[in-house]
């Protein structure tokens, strides 16, 4: 044989081999690479391998993204067939939370056209997508998500989900966290209790079928928990990334992978959880009494208000010496957890100086005080509708829902009602929320109207004589020049003394009185 020859077999034996590879890989714990070989993992974001060799996709800390990827791209279609292969994966994961039963919005395995999702948001888009792109079929997103923090936004049918994704977050195919066991029985599984959970993804290219199956052993069950009928050829490229992606809200987790192992067109190797690593043993943290402490025993000095299900109480964090605002929840609550979960789903997304849940009760307030909290919460009010990546409808602007900080910017807080909806979509509700007094047709103009009102004359809405009476009252000097009609009755003293055409006069508040009177009106239709 020539040398010519015996080089082109040794280059032909060489592609063979890297194909092969590349077709296969396994990680038994994260710091020797692929197959014990060197072979680097490609990190993205916050991701990081530890001592140990766990794969720490996000830490404990908010609003974060963590991407892992094998940093070869494998091929995935036949395009000559027009039918996507075959392919297996097990990986080994476990979910930490910042707080028992209370973390970050989960992980998810993926295959992605690019390592790097540009663009993917965190929170409950998983790092995965961001708003202008989720459900867009250009995007090329396959996603088997772990997800551990209920959404309605994407149809989440619990915090402790397991669904199949296909160009975005509302899931194809979803059921709670479970596997069975050998007597066919199902059983339940909790995917942020810190334990090691262990996942299988098979997608049969002939049948056309992904089954996912979860178990907390080695052994994999013989039902999957997901099964259901998808064409991944028009999802897929010809060459596609896989990998992970983790992030975390408002509330935050420790995203962890142990090991992985992946096979194209055949079934992935065993993974035995005992020759990987584990999650040290935690710190056992006392909430309640750190909140306690915070808040100073929750004394009534530290009261701020009252809501739907519970008291709101001013604290400060022992370490950080942060301010922060406790809610309480009342055994006697009217707002149900749902309420509760879509405000700390909506507010830990939002990132205005005139949105916040802190606060303190003021003394008696000047004009320029009252003029800058209305200020204030006509500018949330705008970044809400108008700039923020998603429309945020509050449906419960009041004065009792504006909190003040030290320099008395007001804060418009309490997203326990919010909705969120699409730029553009048609925005829809089968019910009626917000508080008497302050509802309306048009709510938003309506209400902040009636804010304005009562920033001036400091009586309840909806109350015998008060605002909403007194607004209707003064419709008549909306568009004249008195100063001391309707609108002028409407300030108590003393606050509406001073000298004429200063900001701590009474020309100040006659036409702040007069916007809300109009507000009112329009919104109101009359």
């Amino acid at each position: 044989m020539s040398k010519r020859s015996i080089l082109f077999s040794l280059l032909f034996s060489l592609s063979l081999s890297v194909a092969a590879r590349q077709d296969e890989f396994t990680y038994i714990g994260f710091s020797g690479g692929a197959n014990g070989d060197g072979s680097n993992i490609s990190l993205n974001e916050v991701a990081e391998v530890d001592d140990s060799g766990i794969l720490r996709l996000t830490n404990k800390t908010s609003r974060l993204i963590g991407h892992a990827f094998y940093p070869v791209a494998l091929r995935f279609r036949n395009a000559t067939s027009s039918a996507a292969f075959s392919f297996s994966t097990v990986f080994a994961f476990a979910i930490a939370p910042e707080y028992p039963k209370l973390g970050g919005h989960g992980l998810a395995f993926t295959i992605a056209p690019t390592k790097e999702l540009p663009g993917a948001l965190p929170s409950q888009y998983l790092g995965l997508v961001n708003a202008s792109d989720v459900g867009n079929a250009t995007n090329h997103v396959f996603a088997v998500e772990f997800d551990t923090v209920q959404d309605f936004e994407f149809g989440d049918i619990n915090d402790n989900q397991v669904g199949v994704d296909i160009y975005g977050l509302v899931s194809n195919s979803n059921a709670s966290a479970a596997y069975y066991g050998g007597d066919g029985a199902k059983k339940d599984l909790n995917l942020k209790d810190r334990f090691t959970i262990q996942a299988w993804i098979d997608y049969d290219g002939g049948e056309k079928v992904p089954n996912v199956t979860i178990s907390p052993f080695s052994s994999k069950p013989s039902t999957p928990r997901l099964s259901f009928r998808v064409d991944l050829f028009p999802v897929l490229l010809d060459d596609m990334f896989v990998g992970f992606s983790a992030s975390n809200g408002l509330l935050a987790s420790s995203h962890n992978l142990l090991g992985w192992s992946f096979k194209m067109k055949c079934v992935s190797r065993f993974l035995d959880l005992s020759s990987l690593p584990s999650l040290p043993l935690p710190k056992k943290k006392n909430i309640t009494l750190e909140l306690k402490r915070a808040t100073h025993g929750f004394r009534d000095r530290e009261l701020l208000g009252l809501g739907r299900f519970g008291k709101v109480y001013r604290g400060t964090l022992p370490g950080s010496r942060a301010e922060v605002a406790v809610k309480r929840v009342s055994h006697e609550s009217r707002q149900g957890i749902r309420e509760f979960m879509a405000e700390i789903a909506s507010i830990g997304r939002l990132r205005h100086r005139n949105l916040s849940p802190c606060g303190q009760p003021p003394p008696l307030l000047s004009w320029p005080q009252r003029f800058r909290i209305l200020r204030g919460v006509a500018s949330a009010l705008l970044y809400l509708h108008e700039e923020w990546e998603q429309v945020v409808i509050h449906r419960d602007v009041k004065a009792s829902n504006v909190l003040l900080d030290a320099e008395f910017n007001g804060r418009l807080g309490d997203f326990g009602m919010a909705k969120l909806h699409d730029h553009g979509a048609n925005p829809s509700t089968t019910r009626v929320v917000g508080t008497l007094g302050y509802l309306a047709p048009r709510a938003h103009p309506y209400r902040q109207g009636l804010h304005q009102l009562r920033r001036v004359r400091l009586r309840r809405s909806g109350a015998r004589g008060g605002v909403r009476a007194a607004a209707h009252r003064a419709q008549g000097v909306i568009g004249g020049a008195g100063a001391a009609g309707p609108v002028g009755a409407l300030v108590l003293p003393p606050l509406g003394g001073g000298e004429a055409g200063h900001e701590g006069g009474g020309a100040v508040p006659r036409r702040r009185g007069r916007g809300g009177v109009a507000a009112v009106s329009q919104a109101s239709g009359e």
